[in-house]
């Protein structure tokens, strides 16, 4: 059980320096960051989409439905739309958060009627998150948008890394604590 915990916290330790070295680097040079991103996630997507191509075109005697060949179709579309217009990916996120900033003010208005006391922070947080979604959209084509979303992606980061060594620490105090 010792040496168990001892990997698990070397790996949550990695992963956490992990974490906080891409936060900084997203803060420091969010171009940069923003260009490689993109260019990794459509590669990716590429790839995926050939492997369902591939995979498709092999058993294609014995398949039954088309879905391989679409599925593959589009995450090349996507990965190459990517590639050559990365304000798409600006917009998708842009999109997203618009939608769960809508979710979190439905939800806080569904708390408010149900007699919860914090449901204003919900609301304040929907809002927030739905107008930071209209303006990535609205702005998608512009540098400052990539840059605000990649440094809001390092300040996450970094935050999630701290909370992750303030969580080490509890655990260690924890273990031994029952050890004793």
């Amino acid at each position: 059980m010792k040496h168990f915990l001892a990997v698990e916290r070397t790996k949550t330790i990695i992963l956490a320096l992990a974490m906080l070295v891409f936060g900084i680097l997203f803060i420091i040079l969010p171009q940069a960051s923003f260009d490689v991103m993109i260019t990794v996630l459509a590669c990716i997507l590429i790839v995926v989409g050939l492997a369902w191509l591939v995979g498709y075109f092999i058993y294609f005697k014995e398949q039954t439905s088309s879905s391989g060949f679409v599925n593959g179709v589009l995450y090349i579309g996507l990965g190459a739309i990517m590639l050559y217009i990365p304000s798409v990916y600006i917009a998708l996120i842009g999109f997203a958060l618009s939608f769960i900033g809508v979710q979190y003010i439905g939800y806080a208005l569904d708390s408010k009627r149900l007699g919860e006391v914090g449901w204003w922070k919900d609301l304040i947080y929907g809002i927030v998150e739905a107008v930071i979604g209209i303006i990535l959209v609205v702005l998608r084509y512009s540098s400052a948008s990539q840059n605000a979303i990649m440094i809001y992606l390092g300040i996450s980061l970094i935050v999630d890394s701290l909370f992750i060594f303030a969580m080490l620490a509890f655990v260690k105090k924890a273990v031994k604590t029952l050890t004793k």
